[in-house]
């Protein structure tokens, strides 16, 4: 979701994933507005969204927020506390969750109700080649990500990072 609800970035358009979504060529700042959007879309969608991923930067805009956001000072502890942790929204609530692993230019809104691991593969320990008296193995496993309704999640993308 971009400026007006929409992004020049391209979406993925095989059905059977073997494509990515494309990169807008401009960013835009993170928006309540676009929150809310995205929100939306997935409870349309058919999902539940209870998790907002953001960036570290984002985190600090999600702060900002003038709908939720209360800035108020500890008199015991001398501490100014300035944080969002839940959004609320006309389509539920949403955990906000920092995320440093996740790339900074998007956000990602998912009803993990909707998603799963399955196991292609089970864990197995296979032996090594022994070294003096260290028995030496490894383990090989396979795992797979279920999107059960991908449609059911939602993100902001093409965000500006500083």
């Amino acid at each position: 979701i971009g400026p007006q609800g929409t992004s020049d970035g391209t979406s993925p358009t095989v059905a059977d994933g073997t494509d990515a979504r494309g990169d807008a060529t401009t960013q835009v700042a993170l928006d309540e507005e676009y929150v809310w959007l995205a929100q939306e879309r997935a409870y349309t969608s058919g999902g539940n969204p209870t998790h907002y991923f953001v960036s570290p930067f984002h985190m600090r805009q999600v702060s900002k927020f003038t709908g939720e956001a209360t800035k108020f000072v500890d008199a015991e502890t001398n501490k100014v506390v300035n944080s969002v942790k839940i959004l609320e929204g006309a389509f539920g609530m949403l955990d906000v969750i920092c995320c440093r692993h996740q790339r900074a230019r998007d956000s990602f809104m998912l009803d993990m109700s909707l998603w799963a691991i399955a196991t292609l593969r089970p864990i197995t320990w296979e032996a090594l080649a022994k070294t003096g008296d260290a028995d030496n193995g490894h383990l090989i496993t396979e795992f797979t990500l279920i999107a059960r309704n991908e449609k059911g999640s939602s993100g902001v993308f093409d965000l500006t990072t500083s």
